[in-house]
């Protein structure tokens, strides 16, 4: 697993475009005697730009074990005195004081996660100095409906035999195939119609991992739609780096949104493009579209998600709950867990709260085992 680590970090620092346009972006951002923290420092290639440009001091924060190779490195390149590595999460460690600036580059492939919103908010609110500089600061997404022959024949790979494989019928797995985003790079040739602005992040103010665009574009040439792509661009100190077809590649590769069934269009044909991602959990529903001449062709991944399709349809992210007496009495229940009382003794203690259904006979010793019990079922009788 280190190896694979360590593999995945050189290959990333061997991407000159997006290494060198964080360099810039480091020795035009930072000041002498500026306190700096990198916040996944990988091998500690920023930490280094950091303190060839003049960083009093830098607080190196990395999860994975490669925190002390990348404390050799440093230490082999003279800045050792200067560096502090943090093993961990940044949201579980302490800040030691906040910096001026924080550079951030841990984005996914569609830019942000709610994982990454999290960092993102927890280094403005606790490892960031009022007024101090996040970089990058900025970001933009760009959608297009592109043309993708070899990529829509991999994932549709059973079709030349009729949805069968030895004999099977696996047709039951044709559109869970479709039903999810994927990693890819594209040539400016894939394009179908000119990108369209999918969204403005300030990544200093960034609340949800949230995406919702609509768009309409002329189509470029008749082609076949087989999906949208998606990708984004950083400002890095006045400097945009694009990950896009139409710049250079980068490590980052573009978000490949599939259709199964392609959509064919002539060239000067109005395309409405659509595409929206919500956050449930630590995951994002993503829903997608095009449209044109009265055809449309559009897929989500509620089918590929790990998680209840029915739940899903029914996630609001902006309701607001009403508490209730359930919910109070489950309330009671946790806080009545300390590390002494047995579940006896919990649901003794919480007995009076019951109402309902859950006064019931065995229904409050149910809840109470669904909630802190040794096989934590979640959701109660």
């Amino acid at each position: 697993m280190l190896v694979h680590v360590i593999d995945h970090y050189r290959r990333i620092l061997d991407d000159r475009v997006r290494v060198l346009a964080f360099e810039r972006a480091i020795a035009t951002t930072v000041r002498p005697g500026d306190v700096v923290v990198d916040l996944g420092c990988a091998l500690g290639n920023f930490t280094l730009f950091a303190c060839r440009s003049g960083a009093e001091r830098v607080y190196a924060v990395e999860a994975q074990s490669t925190v002390e190779l990348a404390r050799r490195v440093v230490t082999d390149n003279g800045h050792g005195d200067k560096v502090r590595f943090l093993r961990g999460l940044s949201t579980d460690l302490e800040p030691p004081e906040r910096a001026r600036v924080v550079i951030f580059e841990d984005f996914v492939t569609c830019l942000l996660s709610p994982s990454v919103v999290r960092t993102l908010r927890d280094a403005t609110a606790r490892w960031l100095e009022p007024g101090g500089a996040l970089l990058p600061g900025r970001a933009r997404l760009w959608v297009a409906p592109v043309e993708d022959t070899a990529a829509h024949a991999d994932l549709d790979r059973f079709a030349g035999a009729g949805q069968r494989a030895y004999g099977l019928d696996v047709s039951a797995t044709r559109l869970p195939a479709f039903a999810r985003m994927y990693s890819r790079y594209f040539e400016a040739g894939s394009l179908v119609a000119p990108p369209q602005p999918a969204g403005a992040v300030d990544l200093k103010t960034v609340e949800r991992a949230a995406l919702r665009v609509s768009a309409s574009a002329p189509a470029l040439r008749s082609a076949a739609i087989h999906g949208l792509a998606l990708w984004f661009e950083l400002d890095l100190a006045g400097e945009w780096l694009g990950t896009g077809p139409l710049s250079p590649r980068t490590a980052w590769p573009q978000v490949f949104l599939p259709l199964a069934d392609p959509l064919v269009v002539d060239r000067g044909d109005e395309l409405e493009v659509a595409c929206e991602a919500t956050p449930f959990g630590d995951d994002l529903v993503w829903q997608w579209s095009v449209a044109a001449r009265g055809q449309r062709a559009e897929a989500s991944n509620l089918d590929s998600l790990a998680l209840d399709g029915a739940a899903l349809g029914r996630w609001d992210p902006d309701h607001v709950p009403a508490p209730d007496a359930d919910l109070e009495l489950d309330r009671a229940i946790l806080e009545s867990v300390d590390g002494e009382r047995s579940l006896e003794e919990i649901a003794d203690r919480v007995r009076g709260r019951c109402t309902g259904r859950l006064a019931e006979p065995g229904a409050l010793e149910r809840r109470v085992l669904a909630l802190v019990g040794g096989t934590r079922g979640g959701a109660g009788p």
